[in-house]
């Protein structure tokens, strides 16, 4: 049976600077104990203190990673300013997973999800590269 833990650890430097980590591990359970383990790390990201104005928003409907979402993702993020935030509005159920993980792997922050009642997820991702 696979399985999915995250964590993040924020580091505060001697200097004052502040860092995030982030880690994301998928493993698999056996009879015997874990069979399997996948370790994504984020390393060191500075973490930015000061908003660069609203979140922009992309609403994504139905589209899901089959469909081009990753792509437009890329290029959705491209256009928004270090340490300015992308809302996803997204109706696709495997996007709760899938877009998070691509916007870490792509060095970006999740700074939150949220599920609404009519299926749709909001996922809003922090731009910081």
């Amino acid at each position: 049976m696979r399985h999915r833990l995250s964590w993040r650890f924020n580091v505060v430097w001697d200097g004052g600077s502040r860092d995030v980590i982030e880690q994301l591990v998928y493993l698999d359970l056996g009879p015997q104990g874990v069979e399997r383990i996948d370790l994504l790390c984020s390393g060191f990201q500075k973490e930015l203190s000061l908003a660069v104005g609203p979140a922009q928003v992309f609403d994504a409907g139905d589209m899901g990673c089959a469909d081009g979402l990753a792509q437009e993702f890329r290029r959705q993020i491209a256009k928004v300013a270090i340490g300015g935030s992308l809302e996803v509005v997204v109706s696709d159920p495997a996007a709760k997973e899938d877009l998070p993980s691509l916007a870490r792997l792509l060095g970006q922050r999740i700074t939150s999800t949220e599920a609404h009642d009519d299926g749709r997820l909001t996922i809003t991702v922090e731009r910081q590269k």
